[in-house]
This record gives structure tokens, C-alpha cells and sequence, in this order.
């Protein structure tokens, strides 16, 4: 009996325990995210740092844990907290709808996807992991949207643009540092808006993630230069607890559309955890809303841009 008794305070200190260590762990890997590329991934994670701390506080017991706890939550929010700020996009309205979305290169869902982006009777369209066979599958979906570039590939890294109305001008580009691999697209539409469409690649190792920072540090410098209003969307392959994308952020001058923390890709196809598609702005105000799952790891965005 007295066995039976101990059990579960027992079990609870040591889950307490435990909570608070990992939370506190991951909250000492994240600051220092600046230093390689493989402590920048720990920043991914708030969220989950932030729930160990809670649980951590809510199983303890002694007052020492749960003072130990209080301060851990505090501490992780206010972090965050501060991460996650970025004044609101001001700026004129544009009578517009934009969509972005990452295919993915083995989604078989063809007929689902062009039915759901027509319907959703958008100005422009952002497709990424644009294959040619996702070319030739979306022939109606072009048709409604004749207009605009891209660089259709057999690679996670093929990109469109698809536009309803004729463009002033849209091509496709490289940054310099890392020429005719990874491009993005820009497009200047009839009204003067600038579009960006941007892939950069995934942190998967030293190179990917370097070439994902060199090719961010450079759309930076361009977008700062642009004197027309400005949105930027794709699948940025970070998410904005981390001090690249920050920084990246704060260089082009841009703020966030939507909530920053809704999640649209996942590893287990139709449950997304992190918020790697992103819709950015410089001179106009919008709504983003997360669409539905559609057969691929991300879930499409939808910037709706109303007229006044």
C-alpha cells in the first residue's frame, strides 16, 4: 500500500521535472540560433518549448518547481513574445486574391487541387514544386490564368506564377551567389502591386541551409529597393520564431499577414504543425486564411486583398 501511494507523486515529480528541463533546454539551444545552421532548427519550436514549460508547472509539486515553472513560462512567452512582433501591414487596399501553394512533387490529387484553386477565382496564383507534370495536369487552371512566368522543373524547386491579367513585367531569377539554382519570381502587376514568389530551399544540411540564408539576405536587398507596395509570398522553409527570417523581415521592410503562428505544413500529410508558407506585405493591408488540405504536405494560403 505504502508502495502504491508513492507511485504517482513519484512519477509526477520526475514528469515535472523533466518538462522544465527540456523546455529550459530548448530555450537555451534556441538563443543561440545565430551560431550554426543546426542550432537555427531548435528555433523552430517555440510552441512545443512553451507546452513543456506549462505541463512542467502544472505537474509540479513543491513550491520550489512550481516558482521554477512560473518563471520558465514567463520567461519563454515574453521571448517569443518578442519574436513573434511585427507591426501590422498599412497601406492601401488591392481588389485582389492571391493563393500560394507547394504542390509537392508526388501529390496525385490533380483533379482536387485545379478544381479548389479555380473556384477560389484568384488574381494570381503562386504554385511551387512545380513540376512539368504538374504543367501538363493544371491545363485548365492555366487557361483561366493565362498570364505570367515560371520555371516549371523536375525538382522541389520548379516555380509559377499564373496570372489572370497581363502583367507590366514578369520574369524569373537568381540570386547571384547561387546562380540557376533556386529561383524566385517577379511580377509587376498592371496596378503597380510587386509580387514576389519565393522557394528557398530547406535547412537540410550545412549547404541547403546556407544557400537558403544567402538566397534570403539577397530577396532582402531587393525587396528594400522596391518604391511600389509590395507582396511577398511562398514556401520560405522557416518559420518566423527563427533570427533569420527576423532579419530577413526587418531588411526588406516588411510586415506579417495574418497570424504568424497558423500552421501549414506538416510531415504527416493533413496535419500541419509549422507555419512555413508565408504572406508578407509593404503598402497594402490584407486577410490570410489557411485553405484545406489538398493531397500534398502544405496547405495552401490565400491572401484576400479588398478593394476600399
Amino acid at each position: 500500500m505504502i508502495k502504491q501511494s508513492t507511485f504517482w507523486p513519484r512519477l509526477r515529480c520526475q514528469l515535472a521535472h523533466r518538462a522544465l528541463w527540456l523546455a529550459l533546454l530548448g530555450l537555451l539551444l534556441t538563443s543561440l540560433a545565430g551560431l550554426t545552421w543546426w542550432l537555427e532548427l531548435f528555433s523552430h519550436f517555440p510552441p512545443i518549448h512553451l507546452l513543456l514549460a506549462i505541463a512542467g508547472l502544472l505537474l509540479a509539486s513543491s513550491l520550489r518547481e512550481r516558482i521554477f515553472g512560473f518563471v520558465l513560462v514567463t520567461l519563454v512567452g515574453a521571448v517569443y513574445g518578442w519574436a513573434l512582433y511585427t507591426p501590422s501591414p498599412t497601406g492601401a487596399y488591392h481588389p485582389s486574391t492571391a493563393i500560394a501553394f507547394n504542390l509537392l512533387i508526388s501529390n496525385t490529387q490533380y483533379r482536387n487541387v485545379e478544381q479548389w484553386l479555380n473556384a477560389q477565382g484568384a488574381d494570381v496564383i503562386l504554385l511551387t514544386e512545380a513540376t512539368t507534370e504538374w504543367q501538363s495536369q493544371l491545363s485548365i487552371l492555366r487557361q483561366t490564368l493565362p498570364h505570367g512566368c515560371a520555371a516549371w522543373e523536375d525538382n522541389p524547386f520548379g516555380i509559377a506564377l499564373l496570372l489572370k491579367h497581363a502583367p507590366r513585367h514578369c520574369e524569373v531569377r537568381f540570386s547571384p551567389a547561387i546562380p540557376q539554382q533556386y529561383p524566385h519570381l517577379r511580377v509587376e502587376l498592371a496596378d503597380g502591386l510587386v509580387v514576389y514568389g519565393i522557394h528557398p530551399p530547406p535547412p537540410l544540411g550545412a549547404e541547403l541551409a546556407a544557400a537558403r540564408d544567402q538566397q534570403l539576405r539577397y530577396l532582402a536587398q531587393q525587396i528594400a529597393q522596391e518604391s511600389a507596395p509590395v507582396l511577398v509570398l511562398g514556401d520560405f522553409n522557416i518559420t518566423p520564431f527563427s533570427p533569420i527570417y527576423r532579419a530577413f523581415r526587418s531588411q526588406a521592410g516588411l510586415a506579417e499577414l495574418g497570424f504568424q503562428l497558423a500552421p501549414s505544413w506538416s510531415p504527416i500529410i493533413g496535419w500541419p504543425l509549422l507555419p512555413l508558407d508565408r504572406a508578407l506585405a509593404r503598402g497594402i493591408s490584407a486577410r490570410l486564411t489557411i485553405g484545406p488540405a489538398l493531397g500534398s504536405d502544405h496547405r495552401p494560403i490565400m491572401v484576400q486583398i479588398p478593394a476600399l
